[in-house]
């Protein structure tokens, strides 16, 4: 895991060098073990490194890194987990490799198989490959965007990074704020859609795509490629078999996400999907040692407190427990530190939940943990995924199947089912209102231009799903994963910290979400077919628990008390509107040079 930095296209070579060095220092807090610059003048390149040595600690491995026989250039940042499989194979078609590091298989793959090689990595990158020999660039970046990678021009110079604050360093000009993408999380509460940031002038790489550049021509702006795309039909698979192979895939990523040549250990909210990666992670693991496990605790909010969850996962697995202790003396004290590292506004304060984790993280000898993030969308674990569900039995005529699952929902969540009815009307009436309302509204209060813009992403923003599995895919895709693996990378790099996702290797991705909607929502219980897939492997408590809290944070009491304002939920307007303020104020007098 780490840092990378990088320009395309200047006309004085020490003064790239002076602004990579510069970009690096400012990603020092991703990869505090190393640094390093390459420079070409011819093509004009200059890649930048800050390295956190996870594989292959040692110097052979040390990045930007060149091929053997000085064909590729690459600065990358992430990891392959299936690197030793992809090894072999490059082997025996005759690659030769001088370390033990996936960052040249990357290459070697590359080399033998060329971009069609993405589609058989699993793990999370971004990177830039240089092809001396056919003098072009490769942007690349992971199937679901695990890992980062911003972008911009100017004066026809193209600069990247893995933050958006490496690129404010070097030039004001990427510190102007996108007052389009300002308006739509203030008033509306999007955040990652789309290429756009909250910097006019940043973009993001598309996750799932790659990109690549001619050095030969003019650089006329990027042109990503899809090669990974979630599926196009539903499965048709036995309830059996499903649970049977997505037993096999998950244990399978598990044990790829526990590779590593430094300690491993485990976020641990009680929840099942991060209670499934400690209790199969910990029978896994390659060195037979205790598996660490990290919780937020709240003594004196009990109402969120997850504390007896994730005990008696320790107690199953004999894991060794580190618990983290947000405090709202500790919240107004690091709001500061969490508005520089997360760049760009956040969704609410669970955001600093987790920051508190990695925290308490960094002050052990673990630098990898692995994350349960992903498997709320892919298999619908959300609660507010219920009523969409049955009013989808009811628009495909399944009467009976729409009468079953109301009434369990009742039962289960002692939910009256003139609530559920209300509910599902509103879900879909709040939808089709909400880009008619926020249209109206921008008439006079921003400027035209603005206006315009928002209105036009307002409308690639707002489209209805037409079935449950398709709604999936937009938030594994678009809506909802984005924020979350942004706050991930974020908070776990604030601290030298690499986060792993086992939920997102593409392969079980793919399988889960092609499986019908029946399979993940079944007599009211959220994630079935991974609850049927767990018997045996996780406390039976957790498995059948129906409960769901997420990340909590005490939102309430800790904003009236540190902030003197109210909210009624998570994210709502008077924070966002908080968020946007100091956010704003932050990026005017940052000093990044």
């Amino acid at each position: 895991m780490c840092g990378i930095c990088g320009i395309v296209g200047f006309n004085d070579t020490e003064q790239a060098r002076s602004a990579v060095q510069k970009m690096n220092a400012i990603l020092r807090h991703r990869g505090p073990d190393d640094e390093g610059v390459w420079l070409c003048e011819s093509p004009a390149l200059a890649f930048g490194h800050r390295r956190l040595a996870i594989i292959d600690l040692s110097q052979k491995a040390a990045q930007p890194f060149t091929s053997h026989d000085g064909r590729f250039t690459i600065t990358y940042n992430g990891e392959v987990y299936n690197y030793r499989e992809l090894r072999e194979k490059c082997s025996k078609r005759g690659s030769i490799f001088s370390s033990q590091s996936d960052t040249e298989v990357i290459i070697e793959c590359y080399r033998h198989w060329g971009c069609d090689a993405f589609k058989e990595f699993k793990g999370m990158w971004a990177f830039v490959l240089f092809d001396n020999s056919k003098n072009s660039l490769i942007f690349c970046r992971d199937p679901f965007g695990i890992k980062p990678l911003y972008y911009g021009t100017k004066n026809d110079v193209l600069f990247f990074a893995s933050e958006p604050k490496a690129l404010r360093a070097i030039d004001e000009h990427f510190s102007q704020i996108d007052e389009a993408t300002a308006t739509l999380f203030q008033d509306f509460g999007y955040i990652e859609r789309g290429p756009w940031t909250f910097y006019e002038h940043v973009k993001k790489f598309p996750s799932a795509h790659y990109a690549n550049l001619d050095l030969d021509d003019d650089f006329s702006g990027m042109h990503p490629i899809a090669y990974w795309h979630p599926p196009g039909e539903t499965a048709r698979i036995d309830r059996n078999d499903a649970v049977r192979e997505l037993e096999r895939l998950l244990i399978q990523s598990i044990r790829l996400h526990l590779r590593s040549d430094v300690l491993v250990g485990s976020c641990l909210s009680g929840g099942i999907d991060s209670s499934a990666i400690v209790s199969i992670g910990s029978k896994l693991k390659e060195d037979n040692g205790t598996f660490n496990t990290f919780t937020t605790c709240y003594p004196d909010h009990k109402d969120i407190d997850e504390t007896s969850w994730a005990q008696k996962v320790i107690d199953f697995t004999g894991a060794a427990a580190h618990f983290a202790r947000p405090t709202l003396e500790s919240f107004i004290s690091d709001f500061d530190n969490l508005m520089y590292f997360q760049d760009e506004p956040f969704g609410s304060t669970s955001i600093y939940a987790q920051y508190s984790v990695f925290k308490e993280i960094s002050s052990t000898n673990i630098k990898v943990v692995l994350d349960g993030q992903g498997a709320d969308e892919i298999f619908a674990g959300y609660h507010g995924l219920l009523n969409p569900y049955i009013n989808f039995q009811l628009k495909k005529g399944n009467v009976m199947a729409f009468l079953k699952e109301s009434l369990s929902i009742a039962e289960l969540y002692r939910k009256p089912l003139s609530s559920q009815y209300y509910e599902t009307v509103q879900f879909y009436k709040n939808r089709l209102r909400s880009a008619y309302r926020s249209l109206r509204s921008l008439a006079g209060k921003i400027p035209p231009h603005t206006s315009d813009e928002v209105a036009h992403r307002l409308k690639k923003l707002n489209p209805l799903q037409p079935n449950f599995e398709e709604y999936l895919v937009d938030m594994v895709m678009q809506s909802n994963l984005p924020d979350l693996l942004r706050y991930e990378d974020r908070n776990s790099m604030a601290f030298s910290i690499e986060s792993r996702v086992p939920f997102l290797e593409p392969e079980l991705v793919h399988f889960a979400l092609s499986l019908p909607a029946e399979y993940k929502i079944h007599h009211g219980v959220t994630k079935h077919v991974l609850r049927e897939s767990l018997k045996g492997h996780i406390p039976e408590e957790i498995r059948t628990r129906v409960d769901k809290l997420g990340f909590p944070a005490p939102e309430k009491t800790w904003l009236t008390k540190a902030f003197d304002i109210e909210v009624d939920q998570a994210g709502s307007l008077p924070w966002r509107r908080l968020v946007m303020e100091k956010w704003r104020k932050t990026v005017e007098t940052s000093n990044l040079s």
